[in-house]
């Protein structure tokens, strides 16, 4: 007489096979869905660059404003001005208070006055790490938050390398606070 169905070993084997499988799935699942929001931002920053650059052609200098940037952008809902009289354009969301699961992209200087399109992963709670890209330049950078493992992984990836010192280093060099004497 031949039985019919599987055995309580064949079952179980089969569920770990699953398990196992459906775990690299999400994971790849998660940095496909994180590459794709990435995407936003990188062409916006791509936009904005060449933007940056006609209007250096024009005025001889670089502008922090998206507003003053022939991109016609005036009325975006998704374009916010900072006290400072700067501007972040979010690449989700509707306010800075309510930026979706995006990017906060904006126009950052360094030390030495050279001009970078910054964007800021916002939204998420997973991933806080920045995408940098210098004016005249195509090369981004991805700069994690050090103590976010999902920052480093994700950053390590995207450049290609395989430990963390072979990150590239962020091109900004930091404007050093102001020292006051007593």
């Amino acid at each position: 007489m031949k039985s019919q169905g599987f055995s309580l070993m064949e079952l179980i084997f089969v569920l770990l096979i699953v398990a196992v499988l459906s775990t690299f799935a999400v994971k790849t699942y998660i940095k496909v869905i994180e590459r794709a929001t990435m995407s936003d931002a990188v062409n916006m920053m791509a936009t904005a660059s060449g933007a940056q650059d006609r209007y250096f052609l024009k005025r001889n200098a670089y502008t922090n404003k998206w507003s003053y940037l022939d991109l016609n952008m005036s009325n975006d809902p998704h374009l916010f001005k900072n006290e400072d009289g700067s501007e972040v354009y979010y690449t989700k969301g509707d306010s800075p208070d309510n930026t979706g699961d995006g990017f906060a992209v904006s126009f950052q200087f360094d030390y030495y006055r050279r001009g970078f399109v910054v964007a800021q992963r916002v939204g998420s709670e997973k991933y806080t790490y920045k995408l940098v890209r210098p004016f005249g330049q195509s090369q981004i950078y991805c700069i994690p938050v050090y103590e976010n493992e999902f920052d480093v992984n994700f950053c390590m990836d995207y450049a290609g390398v395989d430990e963390m010192s072979q990150l590239p280093a962020n091109p900004m060099v930091p404007i050093p606070e102001k020292i006051t004497l007593d």
